[in-house]
């Protein structure tokens, strides 16, 4: 912006030109609910297939997407494919006939469905298999959209943290190795009033102790990762009013996090820290 744009801090307007780095600055609240619901490109259950492509999914090709569902995940597949068949004459009978010639794979750690017709769509929005990231279309789509996409997101890669005996550490979390999705993630909730923070390189990667698909662990070459942390009960009860959780068994460990908590929320400042200006 221009030296002399004004910007809210919590001590009132300021030129941009006069803020220095480190210092608070004020973020729109979005506590009216109205705001919660805009118009946009895309359907809640195609943000859903994007956001499990994004995080439990991978590419045959660079023609076919394939979803994978692992574990106790495998009990969404039949809901997987209730979307995928609402996506109209994207698909052009590719799901179905991908069914029939095989490509739902069963093996005993997952199952996995690919299809021609998500690949197609998920281009839509910028995503490929050069760029299996979250892009600004994903950003520029209805509320729907973005509601399904950090559902799907957060059930395939996201955990729920009780915290300790003390009351710390209670969130809802979610790492990955790309920094931009977390930040795409994290504008994403902020729309939907849901503050939350990122620590960037919180794991610095190297052999980590893993389980191995097979009920056992594995030591395994991991990278550097940043993870998004939501936080505070008034954050937390919004992420499971708005946003939520597909897997039951996430969903009903929220639900005890938030039965933890004695007293009401306490009133949330919403600020952020200048890092840089530019």
């Amino acid at each position: 912006a221009t030296g002399d744009h004004r910007i809210m801090t919590p001590h009132g307007w300021k030129n941009l030109s006069s803020l220095t780095v480190g210092e608070k600055i004020t973020l729109q609240h979005h506590d009216d609910e109205d705001v919660y619901c805009w118009e946009g490109k895309g359907t809640h259950d195609e943000g859903w297939l994007i956001g499990w492509l994004l995080g439990d999914g991978t590419y045959q090709n660079d023609q076919t997407a394939k979803l994978d569902f692992y574990g106790s995940k495998k009990s969404l597949l039949n809901g997987a494919l209730k979307k995928l068949s609402t996506l109209d004459n994207r698909l052009q009978g590719d799901h179905y006939s991908d069914l029939r010639t095989g490509t739902l794979v069963e093996k005993s750690d997952r199952t996995s469905v690919s299809t021609v017709g998500l690949a197609r769509m998920a281009v839509e929005y910028g995503v490929s298999r050069q760029n299996k990231t979250a892009t600004a279309l994903l950003e520029d789509t209805s509320a729907d959209f973005q509601r399904g996409f950090l559902e799907a997101y957060f059930s395939a890669d996201g955990t729920v943290n009780l915290g300790s005996a003390g009351g710390n550490g209670k969130c809802v979390s979610v790492t990955s190795v790309n920094l931009r999705n977390l930040q795409a993630i994290q504008r994403m909730l902020l729309r939907f009033g849901i503050r939350s923070r990122i620590w960037k390189e919180r794991y610095n990667g190297g052999e980590t102790l893993l389980p191995n698909g097979k009920g056992g662990h594995k030591l395994y070459q991991t990278q550097k990762a940043s993870r998004l942390d939501i936080s505070g009960q008034a954050d937390l009860r919004k992420f499971a009013a708005l946003v939520g959780f597909t897997l039951p068994e996430k969903a009903e460990k929220l639900e005890k996090l938030l039965s933890s908590y004695r007293v009401n929320p306490r009133k949330q400042r919403y600020e952020a820290t200048v890092e840089s200006v530019t």
